[in-house]
């Protein structure tokens, strides 16, 4: 009888049990478990769902921030926030409060926050994002006279070598036959990236050199290996500048490389720099973009000046028809003997002939008869005078006979 004169059996096996949120036995007693809870202190927010998974997974069927169009075909409902005391603000529940779950999965609008709050920050904390691209296109301009290729693989796709094949970010070949290098890149503009590689050194048997290209400050040169150069990107300026100078090793001809050059990467219609063609098609919007303003820059000064030739091309027409009316007028003016035969260098002159000829009293046959009987006159003196002359001359040679 003595067995069954515990008042609460469930108390005390909740003494010596540890159970999680979903009511599952946990190893280890209640001590344990107290000692595994760890108390943090967390600001106080207004929505007292703030700090659960709950309050942003798209599976709670509470989400009021859920939208119909993003809930998937499989959808796996979830009423946890029922049995919780934060969603209901009821004290006889539990505190359901979670920061793991195996079937959380974010809607869009938390979604959207979270990605707002990310700033990409590369090694000396520059806050411009650097992609492998515009490493790439640096990469090119530092090797001008020699051979420099992206993407470049070790051997074939479809017939590759016993170790796989591999991929250089970059490789430039020296054209040389007496001093030849092949100098192989590996891009990394993130640390974890650069932690997370553990297959850079297969690339060593390939190249005769092998630097690290990193923005600058992400990578340490006492991080690097030391016959493995270092290479800084600075994305300001858009150069490179060599923190660490590689060992230079002799190797094999990569027979396998230079077949990838030839059958693969000779054709003008590969895409350079790229490694997909999302980021080519990124690039060739920005350039489209910026061709269109251009365009329409050139396009506003074409206008303008089409317009001011339109408008000075009605003034010239405009010129033409005055033009046209003045020989009309001067046809005229040079029937009734106003100009004459003249011919008028200086434009003046012609205007006080016409003002004098317009302002006389009396029409301008008089003024031809007059200039005629004047010039009669003048020739009556010239030979009155002549004969004078010759009459005096003839007496005088009769006095001396």
């Amino acid at each position: 009888m003595k067995l069954f004169q515990q008042k609460n059996p469930k108390q005390h096996m909740y003494k010596q049990l540890d159970f999680d949120e979903l009511m599952n036995i946990q190893e280890g007693g209640a001590g344990q478990a107290k000692e595994r809870e760890s108390v943090v202190l967390k600001p106080q927010m207004v929505n007292p769902c703030y700090y659960c998974l709950c309050d942003s997974c798209i599976n709670n069927v509470e989400n009021i921030k859920v939208r119909p169009d993003e809930i998937p075909d499989r959808w796996e409902s979830c009423f946890f926030c029922d049995d919780c005391r934060k969603y209901d603000n009821d004290t006889t529940k539990r505190n359901m409060e979670r920061e793991k779950c195996s079937r959380y999965s974010i809607d869009n609008y938390h979604a959207r926050q979270k990605r707002k709050k990310i700033r990409a920050v590369k090694g000396g904390g520059f806050d411009e994002k650097v992609t492998s691209t515009e490493i790439k296109k640096a990469l090119a301009e530092y090797h001008p006279k020699d051979y420099f290729i992206t993407e470049c693989k070790t051997c074939s796709t479809y017939f590759p070598d016993p170790q796989g094949m591999l991929k250089f970010d970059g490789l430039a070949i020296r054209r040389s036959y007496t001093n030849p290098c092949i100098t192989g890149y590996e891009i990394k503009v993130s640390r974890s990236d650069f932690l997370g590689d553990n297959k850079w050194h297969l690339y060593l048997q390939y190249c005769n050199e092998f630097y690290f290209v990193v923005p600058e400050g992400l990578v340490r040169k006492d991080e690097v290996p030391a016959d493995v150069g270092l290479i800084y990107y600075y994305p300001k300026t858009g150069k490179l500048l060599k923190k660490k100078r590689a060992v230079y090793r002799k190797v094999e001809e990569p027979v396998g490389v230079y077949k990838y050059i030839i059958y693969s990467r000779l054709d003008q219609e590969r895409i350079p720099f790229y490694e997909d063609r999302g980021e080519y098609a990124k690039d060739y919007l920005l350039d489209r973009a910026e061709k269109r303003k251009a365009g329409r820059a050139l396009g506003s000064k074409m206008a303008k000046d089409l317009s001011d030739y339109q408008e000075r091309l009605e003034k010239l027409s405009n010129v033409e028809d005055q033009l046209d009316r003045l020989h009309k007028i001067e046809g005229v003016l040079k029937k009734h003997k106003i100009f004459g035969w003249r011919w008028y260098r200086n434009i003046d002159d012609a205007i006080k002939d016409l003002d004098d000829a317009l302002s006389g009293s009396y029409p301008m046959e008089l003024g031809d008869v007059e200039d005629t009987l004047q010039s009669a006159l003048n020739m009556l003196k010239k030979i009155k005078e002549r004969r004078r002359v010759n009459y005096a001359d003839t007496s005088h040679k009769t006095q001396m006979v």
